[in-house]
């Protein structure tokens, strides 16, 4: 169990949220 991965994957996630939010926010 690695935390930094742990880490880069919430902040892959979050990256990925904002991304679904600006195509909601743009369509």
């Amino acid at each position: 169990l690695l935390e930094p991965s742990e880490g880069s994957l919430k902040a892959s996630c979050h990256h990925a949220v904002k991304k679904i939010e600006e195509f909601i926010l743009n369509h």
